[in-house]
């Protein structure tokens, strides 16, 4: 027992020490890298580190557990954060005509083209810029869009 300690103590410091993060799953120890762990939803994230309000809840007599309900709130409210920042595929629409900003490239037939990024929104009819002009055509691509969050007040 003792050894079998000993070769998961050293597995965890080395991927400690690669940046990794290690959780314990019903197969024994999964290594992840924390950027790709952080890529599922809170309920997943809480679920492989076994943090669920409702795992921790029923420990509520160790002390511990208030941590560990703080811990999965704060995980539910950055996760939240993250996805209200992010880029979205365009297969994963916004409703429509809800204004985005949209990140596109200008590919002509002759010249440079360029990506830029403009607000928008999806119609029925395809993506619009922020003047009603249709944006996927020819020589343009929308790639990814993102929700518009806190304007700026200039007045």
């Amino acid at each position: 027992m003792e050894k079998k300690f000993e070769e998961f103590k050293d597995m965890l410091m080395k991927e400690y020490k690669k940046g990794n993060i290690v959780v314990m799953t019903i197969d024994g120890p999964e290594v992840s890298e924390a950027s790709n762990f952080i890529d599922q939803p809170a309920d997943g994230i809480l679920y492989d580190l076994n943090r669920t309000e409702e795992v921790v809840l029923t420990y509520i007599e160790d002390e511990k557990w208030v941590n560990d309900y703080a811990v999965a709130k704060t995980i539910r409210e950055l996760k939240k954060q993250i996805d209200h920042h992010r880029w979205r595929s365009i297969n994963d629409k916004p409703e429509l005509n809800k204004h985005v900003i949209l990140y596109c490239r200008y590919r002509p037939k002759l010249g440079i083209g360029h990506d830029y990024q403009t607000e928008g929104y999806l119609t029925k009819q395809g993506w619009s810029d922020w003047c009603g002009d249709m944006v996927n055509d020819i020589d343009t691509t929308v790639l990814t869009w993102k929700e518009i969050k806190d304007k700026p007040d200039f007045v």
